[in-house]
């Protein structure tokens, strides 16, 4: 229940669905209900299924003094300054199984999905290895 003596001290919004149209853009009415609630020192933390970088050029880009993003379905809490991680929170290997097992009618796809997320760590793990080595011979 909302009284006259509450106090908002933080503002969290989805972004998907709620504050963006369809198209993906926002409102200029919407951005500058957003400045105005970060002009009162209201805390305002964004929340998508985005990563933060997908979040830049619908708010973070168009709001200044926003501190604090919810990123990648509610898994990364980011400081947007810094464009650090604060805290993490992801499924287990076993947990995954756990839901593949569950959901037989979608496991080719969640299959391909983890198996090109190994693919694409190890890649990056084979470029990073040849990189350091070509460091290591070349450039003494």
């Amino acid at each position: 229940m909302h009284s006259e003596n509450t106090t908002i001290r933080l503002v969290a919004v989805d972004m998907d669905g709620t504050l963006l149209h369809d198209d993906k853009s926002i409102s200029d009415y919407t951005l500058d209900v957003l400045r105005r609630i970060v002009k009162k020192g209201v805390i305002l933390v964004p929340a998508s299924g985005r990563p933060l970088g997908g979040m830049k050029e619908a708010v973070l880009n168009n709001v200044d003094g926003i501190q604090y993003a919810i990123c990648s379905n509610g898994a990364m809490l980011m400081d947007v300054p810094e464009e650090k991680s604060i805290c993490e929170t992801g499924i287990s290997t076993e947990k995954a199984v756990e839901a593949i097992a569950r959901q037989p009618e979608a496991e080719s796809k969640i299959s391909k999905a983890l198996l090109l997320g190994c693919a694409l760590g190890e890649a990056t793990a084979i470029y990073g290895f040849v990189i350091a080595l070509v460091i290591i011979l070349f450039l003494k």
